[in-house]
């Protein structure tokens, strides 16, 4: 094997040009596919962050707006939640609900000394964290004492907490202090990694104090964690089964859909699932079919070099060599092309994914109600960089294949004659 190594090699040094010009493309090609599967990746990772708060199995209501004129309401009539509404969930469907939490949203004046800013301040329970959890920097959520003792307790995020208590003090040191908001002093007992829009800071309390300080106020939405809707098709049947209790229990035209709008978690990370797998495909399609225009420049240049060979082949056959011997000459030829530039190409590719995760990675989309990355831990696997491998060893075979099953079918005397 070491003396064919050299022979190889002795080949590609008389052909340096027509050697380098085709690596490149094979280079190229799987530069192309890492980047490519890096960059989807990244993308992927993405989504699941951007995700990562959410449960698998919540629902989130929200009020919408008539599509029909009924029972004398007019077409267009925004719809609310009301506190029965949640009651009613909780009690109609307890065959699939397992916990429900009424949200309650508005804007208030929050000041700490003398700082202060206008805040959106959310009523919520325990059950909010199921579905939208948060992460803790320090100290604790809201709990289901605080909402059985209407505590005036309040959870601020951490852009907040940095406003409050500006660097270079701590701003984690606001733990324990009280924050005013519109008339009354909550204390503070926790701070999250805020997701929100710096110029409308989050902050919440429990659900059972927004009601008393802010009487009247509309419900914001409805959440619940659910269990046993394991398919798609029993999503959507609930839920239209929901819209009709609800509509029925409002005055509204049983069959409108659009007087709610529900956020299900199952549904949605099936769809995320499906583009993501859609994006993958497509992304090892493309990443392959560059790939393959190299495939075809490492056969072509094979083709080209066992016909300036074929009197050396037909020697070889008149001095004994097997088919297979010549057939394992070429192939292997072809297998060293591929692999050491391939591996080349390997390289830059993993460069090029680094460097889009210590740039385009870090950067964050503000959307308004939340920062969202557009691309995180754009890197290809340890799985990715051997199927990577799989893929040259099985295309140098390929590419050295056809040509080496002529060489080896080349008669000695034709050979010889053609050599004269």
């Amino acid at each position: 094997m070491f003396d064919i190594f050299n022979e190889i090699i002795g080949t590609l040094k008389q052909n340096k040009l027509r050697t380098s010009l085709t690596g490149f493309a094979v280079a190229w090609g799987v530069f192309m596919l890492i980047a490519l599967l890096g960059a989807g990746g990244g993308l992927m990772n993405a989504l699941v962050n951007n995700n990562r708060n959410i449960d698998v199995n919540t629902m989130q209501v929200y009020g919408g707006s008539t599509s029909k004129a009924y029972n004398g309401i007019n077409e267009g009539t925004w719809t609310e939640l009301k506190e029965f509404d949640a009651e009613r969930t909780e009690e109609n469907y307890k065959d699939v609900i397992d916990a429900v939490s009424a949200d309650y949203w508005r804007s208030d004046t929050a000041s700490f000394r003398d700082m202060s800013s206008n805040v959106g301040i959310n009523g919520i329970s325990p059950v909010h964290y199921v579905a939208r959890d948060r992460d803790i920097i320090a100290g604790r959520k809201i709990n289901e004492l605080d909402i059985r003792l209407h505590r005036k307790v309040i959870f601020i995020g951490d852009d907040a907490a940095a406003m409050f208590l500006p660097a270079p003090l701590d701003s984690l040191a606001i733990i324990g202090q009280y924050i005013k908001v519109g008339h009354l002093a909550y204390k503070v007992i926790g701070v999250f990694q805020s997701n929100m829009d710096a110029d409308l800071m989050q902050m919440d309390i429990p659900s059972t104090t927004f009601s008393d300080v802010y009487y009247g106020s509309e419900m914001y939405s409805i959440i619940f964690s659910y269990h046993g809707l394991n398919t798609e098709k029993a999503n959507e049947a609930f839920m239209k089964q929901y819209k009709k209790d609800y509509n029925n229990a409002h005055g509204y035209a049983p069959d409108d859909d659009r007087t709610l709008w529900i956020s299900n978690s199952v549904i949605d990370n099936l769809q995320v699932n499906k583009v993501m797998n859609i994006i993958k495909t497509m992304l090892w399609i493309i990443g392959l079919f560059t790939l393959l225009s190299g495939v075809v420049g490492v056969s072509n240049i094979m083709l080209i070099t066992v016909r300036e060979r074929i009197h050396e082949f037909g020697i070889r056959k008149a001095l004994g060599a097997t088919p297979w011997s010549i057939i394992k000459l070429v192939i292997v030829e072809s297998i060293v092309i591929t692999a050491f530039f391939g591996y080349i190409g390997m390289i830059c590719g993993i460069i090029a994914c680094q460097i889009m995760d210590s740039t385009i990675g870090q950067q964050v989309l503000d959307i308004g109600v939340q920062r969202m990355y557009i691309f995180k831990d754009s890197t290809v696997s340890v799985g990715v960089a051997i199927g990577a491998t799989v893929v040259l060893i099985v295309a140098g075979v390929l590419a050295g294949f056809f040509p080496a099953r002529k060489a080896a079918k080349v008669k000695p005397i034709e050979a010889l004659n053609e050599l004269k």
